[in-house]
């Protein structure tokens, strides 16, 4: 079933978002639904479905899946109901802020949650390469995210 997903869009007030829900395939099992507002992420699920790859009516079930999670997210937008958006630069204050307070671990764990809405944002990469490395000695990865 790779390759299928959903897009709607949904007016609400005098804003109009747009959500995505995408399968991400059989090498990564797992459903992704962004709501977007003038091209910003602003809203991420993500479910994994590794329960049932083996299930002889996992096709069906996948779509059941991805249906239930575009409509809860279609029937967030419509409600209003989104999370203050947070820019880049807000994320790495809070980060800096918390590595002051040397709490690497929360850090490590704000920049994944930075990195969903802003993946290509060489910043924000490039301290979470650094931390992944001294945090998780993960060495080789954060060379490569930096």
């Amino acid at each position: 079933m790779l390759g299928t997903d959903f897009d709607t869009e949904v007016a609400a007030g005098k804003e109009k978002y747009l959500v995505q829900t995408e399968d991400g395939g059989e090498k990564k099992p797992i459903i992704i639904t962004r709501i977007y507002l003038n091209g910003q992420i602003l809203l991420t699920r993500k479910t994994d479905y590794t329960h049932i790859i083996d299930a002889p009516d996992r096709e069906k079930r996948l779509l059941d899946l991805m249906h239930k999670q575009h409509r809860l997210a279609v029937n967030t937008a419509k409600a209003g109901k989104l999370r203050e958006t947070k820019t880049a630069s807000d994320y790495l204050e809070s980060v800096n802020g918390l590595l002051k307070n040397n709490n690497k671990r929360r850090a490590v764990r704000l920049l994944s949650e930075a990195l969903e809405q802003y993946p290509d944002d060489p910043l924000l990469l490039s301290y979470y390469g650094c931390l992944d490395a001294v945090v998780n000695k993960n060495y080789r990865n954060g060379i490569e995210t930096c």
